[in-house]
């Protein structure tokens, strides 16, 4: 891939595609940083529509800076495509892991999971963002075994008191509202965060069928099954994450509160709050780039902004982040730990439910149901994010 305005890359090598986007490894030049470089075509079928989804995209990663949501660098244009630079994430997806290494132990699980609710946490309650496609092919690890949240295609924001209805998301981590078409807002998240930790502990889907009506009728009316070994709080939280009425089931607050997850909840948030950067490394290493740490300093303070503009020192300090903060998670019990895992090329398949008009005859039987239920897999989805690390 070879395009003037990406001079100030060395691009190398293509490591995932999915849906009409390609993502590249590249070096930041001056800084010899690792980046993921998204390129995006402006015009796919003669057709422009999925740019608006892409901007959005943007515009949502450009204000949601978290520890654990894939950093997002800048993005560069010109008459064919659209390129997002963003963090490379070195240890692949949670998927491959699990497909690799098989599930994880419970105490294992509870880290990577804590991790997963701070970031719901954020997203809601700091961003009014709805993530709506949380599952195990976008959470990746970095190098000492932390995720990373990534693709954020399918996300919204979300007022105070609005109900979203758009359908949309992976059909195996659907939630039932989403599948019948219901109104729904965070909770769906919730559900998506549950069939997640079911997987991680499991290695398997609760909800799975090749067939999209009869996997409809699973997540709608079929209840979790759990393996013979699996702890009680752990059943108990899985099943409240899998509540099929989202009126019911289990709210944030109440997860933070969970005695499965509430201590290491509470740890990695100590963690985070205790972890500072070292402003005159950072510094040192931006005088090295040419860049005036003290410029940024103060337009941090000026613009009151959540982000710096400057390319060069969101690098530096992304770069830092990942070099100092430690694992959480304990690995002792593990056959392999996650920051032994080979990197490996993410390829996503460009999923989305879209309508389709099915009988399902049980549905028909419950006043709830919405006669169009999205079931099948969407050729022309919006643009997926593959590779990002925070």
């Amino acid at each position: 891939m070879n395009f003037p305005i990406l001079s100030k890359y060395e691009v190398q090598h293509k490591i995932g595609d999915g849906g009409f986007a390609e993502v590249y490894y590249a070096i930041h030049k001056a800084s010899g940083l690792p980046v993921a470089i998204k390129k995006i075509p402006k015009i796919v079928d003669d057709n422009d529509s999925h740019l608006a989804l892409v901007r959005r995209e943007i515009d949502i990663m450009k204000h949601i800076p978290h520890p654990f949501i894939a950093d997002f660098y800048e993005v560069l244009e010109n008459n064919d495509f659209i390129f997002i630079v963003m963090e490379y994430i070195s240890n692949g997806t949670l998927r491959n892991t699990l497909n690799e290494m098989g599930p994880f132990t419970e105490e294992n699980a509870a880290i990577i999971f804590a991790q997963i609710v701070l970031v719901l946490k954020f997203l809601h309650q700091k961003c009014n963002v709805v993530h709506r496609d949380l599952k195990s092919d976008n959470i990746l690890f970095d190098k000492n075994g932390n995720i990373r949240v990534i693709d954020f295609g399918l996300s919204n924001t979300k007022a105070t008191d609005e109900i979203l209805k758009t359908q949309c998301g992976t059909p195996s981590y659907a939630s039932p509202e989403m599948i019948l078409g219901e109104k729904y807002d965070y909770s769906s998240d919730i559900w998506s965060a549950g069939i997640v930790l079911y997987e991680i502990v499991t290695g398997n889907l609760p909800f799975d069928d090749p067939n999209m009506a009869r996997l409809a009728q699973k997540i709608i009316f079929k209840e979790v099954e759990f393996p013979s070994g699996m702890s009680s709080q752990l059943i108990d939280l899985i099943q409240k994450l899998l509540t099929k009425d989202q009126t019911k089931r289990i709210k944030l607050s109440e997860i933070e509160e969970h005695p499965w997850v509430k201590n290491q909840i509470r740890f990695v948030e100590e963690k985070l709050d205790a972890f500072k950067y070292d402003k005159e490394k950072i510094a040192e290493s931006l005088g090295v780039l040419g860049v005036d740490y003290s410029k940024i300093v103060e337009e941090i303070k000026q613009k009151g902004i959540k982000k710096c503009s400057s390319l060069e020192y969101n690098l530096v300090r992304r770069n830092y982040l990942i070099e100092h903060l430690e694992s959480f998670g304990t690995k002792k019990d593990r056959r392999k730990s996650v920051n032994e895992c080979v990197p490996v090329k993410i390829q996503i398949p460009n999923l989305v439910l879209k309508k389709h008009p099915v009988n399902l005859r049980r549905l028909t039987s419950r006043q709830q149901v919405n006669a169009s239920v999205i079931l099948s897999i969407g050729r022309k989805a919006p643009p997926k994010k593959i590779q990002l690390d925070l």
